[in-house]
């Protein structure tokens, strides 16, 4: 039985009542945990600060006082660790009184929500969700420590018992802590300059040993960088002309500036301005970074929201209201660009199952009420920001709503260079980034920010200015492929671009092996040794011919190790992106929607992870699979097979020369084929 401290109240209970022996209960095991347990002489300040914030959030909650499974969500500020959150629980579960009078005492299971926060959304229950269930199966207290500005699957949400906000200490609980901890007492205006401080900020300033002067020092130290902080990032907010690497969102972003200029001068409707947009992209290319400097751009004010955010508010209606309030704040500032971060969060009705499909399915319809607006929203734009926008109800996405989506792609070479500049600012200007942009290869936006600040703080610990060495110094360790790795690559491409050239189903425009690769480490997949590139299709449908063509291209790298080598290596291997994933991916949809299969038939699968997970799961369907590639892969051998000469020549050619065109391929193969054909000629006559 859960027991509301705010409907049962020790005014409200009826003495000698069972609800009244409950609270008498929990109120003592309540106060004998913060007798035995508040701050003490031992341990960090930081972590008693956590203690006691916590343990005053969680003074209404009778439930955490008793030995009763409950599941307790904390919104968790900025400075506070879960590792202090762990800490703080312990003390927490040492000063509980033993159930049954043995002395053992249930513990406390900390979650970390971003421990399980998964770069992929797979169908199913949320690996959250079970690890939850888990714990609560053990009948143990579960505490979810979701870090700030992290949205939790919605599948949790309705295992929550309560959920709670975490805020800073009070004046009166940093006062106790320092006359207790430092034997020091501060001034009234100290305490409360030192209470408005995040809690990360508040435990550097109160070290273990410090004095009365050192906290006073540090506190004005501390509020003086906090404003020249707050000024710097005022002036450092980039503006779309100085942010690059957007790709078209930056000219949509051009063109919305002049479209909003000309409403507010009335010389454009309001029906003829984009409402929405959605940005999709892999997390840390800059989405957030856009809005605000689409934002700067436009001269309008940035109002931020997400589901975590209004998640936070409480229950539905709460979620509810918080998002209504962000939308209205939006048209009272109005022209104003509403950003919703993380989008995908929200999910689609179509997807919803179980009993919290209800609750699911009235936060999507509060948003779409919301994005259409009794009175249209006009002057308010919404962006929102994702990473996986297939998980979107396609409502959000239709038109009138967030009808335009732009993806945020990983930036080129030059992007590269142009976002290493900007946060270099005017350092190393006149010092050439070409080998950092060349070696820093797929990183996004957030990553070449990190290299600099990593670079910076190498400088700092040398105690001199900025070098290119630093950066360099902070880059992966390359690796450098020995002669017969080069050669390895190099069959390897030929093999994909033979093939390709043969079946005729795309030309190939060029074809290149790379002579420096990044060292992975942790085991993660090896990097991409070559490319080879085909020239864009032409054709709208494409056949069942042409699919079988496709497969036999991804397979035919693996066929030339194979047939000329007499081995594979791993460089058709690896997750999304590799030749395998996506001959596999393709062969499964070959089978399953394209209609090309054993019958003609189309079952769903959004993603490649459901097309993955459907072959695991059955076997007649990895046959087929399995089956189709097998034959794919036996013609590509037969193709290397018949030109091993051509794809000799080729490939000695490109382990030389690390890139040939597919013009050059085409003539090597074409003279191979006439030699071959007088060759034969001769055998005949002389036969």
């Amino acid at each position: 039985m859960a027991i509301d401290f705010k409907r049962y109240d020790r005014h409200s209970a009826r003495p000698g009542d069972r609800t009244s022996r409950i609270y008498k209960r929990a109120v003592k095991a309540r106060r004998r945990a913060e007798k035995a347990f508040a701050p003490s002489l031992g341990g960090p300040v930081a972590d008693a600060l956590v203690h006691a914030v916590i343990r005053r959030a969680l003074r209404p909650v009778a439930d955490v006082w008793r030995d009763l499974p409950v599941v307790v969500a904390l919104d968790l500020p900025e400075g506070i660790a879960v590792e202090q959150v762990t800490t703080a629980f312990d003390r927490i579960d040492a000063g509980m009184p033993s159930p049954d009078g043995t002395g053992l005492r249930s513990t406390t299971a900390v979650i970390s929500a971003e421990a399980f926060r998964t770069k992929t959304r797979k169908s199913g229950p949320s690996s959250l969700r079970r690890e939850i269930l888990r714990d609560i199966r053990g009948h143990r207290r579960v505490v979810l420590a979701i870090e700030a500005g992290l949205a939790i699957p919605q599948d949790v949400v309705p295992l929550l018992d309560h959920r709670i906000a975490i805020t800073g200490p009070t004046p009166a609980q940093v006062e106790r802590l320092v006359r207790y901890r430092l034997g020091i007492t501060l001034p009234p205006d100290t305490i409360t300059a030192l209470a408005s401080l995040p809690l990360g900020d508040l435990g550097l300033i109160l070290r273990a040993g410090a004095n009365l002067r050192q906290i006073e020092l540090r506190l004005a130290r501390h509020l003086s960088g906090r404003e020249v902080r707050q000024v710097s990032a005022q002036v450092t907010t980039p503006t779309l002309q100085e942010l690059p690497g957007m790709g078209a969102a930056t000219d949509w972003g051009f063109d919305l500036a002049q479209d909003l200029r000309d409403w507010a001068a009335d010389r454009l409707p309001w029906r003829d301005v984009d409402r929405g947009i959605l940005l999709h992209g892999l997390p840390g290319t800059g989405k957030t970074t856009f809005a605000r400097a689409l934002a700067t751009t436009c001269g309008v004010p940035l109002i931020a929201g997400s589901l975590a955010r209004w998640q936070a508010a409480g229950h539905l209606g709460d979620l509810l209201a918080a998002m209504r309030e962000a939308f209205g704040q939006a048209m009272e500032k109005a022209p104003a660009i509403l950003f919703i971060d993380e989008l995908d969060s929200v999910g689609d009705r179509a997807a919803f199952s179980g009993h919290n499909a209800g609750y699911q399915t009235e936060v999507v319809n509060g948003l779409l009420e919301c994005l259409d607006g009794v009175e249209g929203r006009e002057g308010v734009v919404v962006v929102g920001a994702c990473n996986y926008p297939h998980l979107i109800d396609p409502g959000v996405l239709r038109s009138g709503r967030l009808d335009r989506s732009i993806e945020i792609p990983l930036p080129d070479g030059p992007a590269r260079t142009a976002i290493l500049r900007f946060h270099l600012g005017g350092a190393l200007a006149a010092d050439d980034l070409g080998n950092v942009a060349h070696r820093s290869e797929g990183w996004t936006g957030a990553d070449l920010e990190r290299l600099v600040r990593d670079a910076r703080r190498l400088a700092r610990k040398a105690r001199r200015p900025l070098r290119l060495a630093d950066l360099d110094a902070c880059l992966p360790a390359l690796h450098r492929p020995t002669e017969e790795e080069v050669r390895r690559m190099a069959i390897h491409e030929t093999g994909h671009a033979v093939v390709a050239t043969i079946l005729g189903w795309r030309p190939v425009e060029k074809a290149w092996i790379v002579r420096e690769l990044v060292a992975r480490e942790n085991g993660a997949q090896s990097p991409a040794g070559g490319v080879t590139r085909l020239r864009p299709g032409t054709q709208v449908l494409q056949t069942d011919a042409d699919r079988e063509a496709e497969l036999t291209i991804l397979l035919a790298g693996m066929a030339a190790e194979e047939v000329i080598l007499g081995s594979r290596s791993e460089g058709s291997a690896g997750g999304p992106g590799s030749d395998l994933y996506r001959a596999t991916v393709m062969a499964a949809r070959v089978e399953l929607q394209l209609g090309f299969g054993a019958s003609p038939i189309h079952l769903p699968g959004r993603t490649d992870e459901d097309l993955l997970k459907r072959i695991a799961d059955t076997p007649d369907l990895r046959g087929r699979v399995e089956r189709r590639l097998g034959e794919r892969y036996a013609v590509a051998k037969a193709i290397i097979e018949e030109r091993t000469a051509a794809v000799l020549e080729i490939a000695a050619e490109l382990a030389e020369r690390s890139s040939v065109t597919g013009e050059w391929i085409t003539d090597v193969i074409e003279r191979h084929d006439r030699s071959r054909t007088v060759d034969r000629g001769r055998t005949c006559l002389a036969s």
